[in-house]
């Protein structure tokens, strides 16, 4: 009788102790997403991203079928929401005040509407938003902001070959972005649901490849010269290269404040190819998604050479321009030309806790301050000195 007792009064205190303990939270606030589903975890952190919402307050509506124009927010909120370069409208079927517009003119600079992969299937002033989005379309677009990497094949038999359709599919295979619908086929043309999008992204944000919010290096080649923010103990011979950060969907902002300089040459620009290219500018849009090169292009001059200015006891701080916070330097060579003016040498980068900056001078101490009415008399390279005096 006592066991009997006792057994019972374990129970029931196992029982309030259950009680007691807290429901676990889930993963999401909508009724309709099971944490059993496959896509939970896909809706929680499209939600957290802001990439989509619910329905409604609770609701997700995951069977519904994701349209072109909510493929093309969600994807452009996924990359990070980049301020497209085209200023007018180029749809007709469009009002700038659809919630997608913004998303629309990005993918309209990126090459991913419909009218420019259906090959003139959709007529190129249309977005046609309302359309149902595919499954070939979804692979498409992705595979198009990463850059159309080459891919091995796929084992699909329903998937046109030779195509960019199929490159695209393999592509996103590869990356575990999707699967087929079974072993041999894809279902290329299958319509896709809420769920399935958002977990379509989810797993391309887990492979690292929203490319458009990525960001990666482009080297900067002097061809020949020297890059100027560089310390002028680490130059060396003809090739130099120099790094900067940049993101697809930004600018190369960078070469605002990097230019090149060579004895004997005057710097044109930086430009996509050695010889020939284009050249790319502080305002010229990253297209590319990944890193790539940038080279200087020079023309002969007469009479130029360059001069080494030092911050003497300052610095040259670059590092929030060119995203690395190694690009600080004491250093930095600007282009003269004897018996020019000196050009402007103020520096904004140029900086001395506690100083204020008050000139360049010839000398380290002392000397004849230069400004830009002092001619250029020295035949070859020197040096100016940074002169500070105490801020008050």
């Amino acid at each position: 009788m006592k066991k009997c007792i006792l057994s019972v009064c374990l129970a029931l205190c196992m029982a309030l102790t259950l009680a007691s303990l807290p429901a676990q939270a889930a993963k999401t606030a909508f009724s309709d997403v099971s944490d059993a589903t496959y896509y939970a975890d896909s809706v929680a952190w499209a939600v957290s991203k802001d990439i989509t919402h619910g329905t409604t307050a609770t609701t997700f509506s995951p069977n519904n079928t994701c349209t072109i124009a909510q493929i093309t927010t969600f994807l452009w909120r996924a990359c990070g929401s980049p301020e497209a370069g085209v200023s007018e409208n180029p749809f007709s079927d469009l009002s700038e005040s659809h919630y997608s517009y913004q998303a629309a003119l990005w993918a309209y600079e990126n090459g991913i509407t419909l009218s420019k992969i259906t090959d003139g299937v959709i007529d190129a002033n249309r977005f046609a938003g309302n359309g149902n989005c595919l499954r070939y379309v979804v692979a498409l677009f992705m595979w198009i902001l990463n850059g159309r990497p080459e891919t091995p094949s796929h084992p699909f038999n329903d998937v046109p070959p030779n195509t960019a359709i199929a490159e695209a599919v393999s592509w996103a295979v590869e990356k575990g972005i999707t699967k087929g619908t079974s072993a041999t086929t894809f279902s290329p043309n299958d319509t896709c649901t809420r769920a399935q999008i958002v977990t379509f992204l989810y797993r391309a944000n887990q492979a690292g490849v929203l490319s458009a919010a990525q960001e990666y290096t482009v080297t900067l080649n002097a061809n020949g010269g020297k890059v100027t923010t560089s310390p002028k103990s680490d130059y060396v011979s003809p090739g130099q290269t120099v790094t900067v950060t940049v993101a697809k969907g930004t600018t190369y902002e960078a070469l605002a404040y990097l230019v090149a300089v060579r004895d004997g040459y005057d710097f044109l620009g930086w430009y996509t190819e050695k010889e020939g290219g284009t050249e790319v500018t502080a305002s010229t849009k990253v297209t590319k998604s990944d890193p790539h090169m940038l080279y200087a292009h020079w023309v002969p001059n007469n009479g130029a050479y360059n001069i080494t200015l030092d911050a003497n006891g300052g610095k040259f701080d670059f590092s929030d321009v060119m995203h690395d916070k190694s690009k600080v330097y004491s250093t930095v060579v600007y282009e003269v030309t004897q018996g020019e003016n000196y050009p402007d040498l103020s520096n904004r980068f140029l900086v001395r806790d506690g100083y204020d900056f008050l000139g360049w001078y010839t000398e380290k101490e002392g000397g004849t301050e230069v400004t830009t009415s002092t001619k250029v008399t020295k035949s070859s390279p020197h040096t100016l000195y940074a002169h500070w005096g105490y801020d008050t």
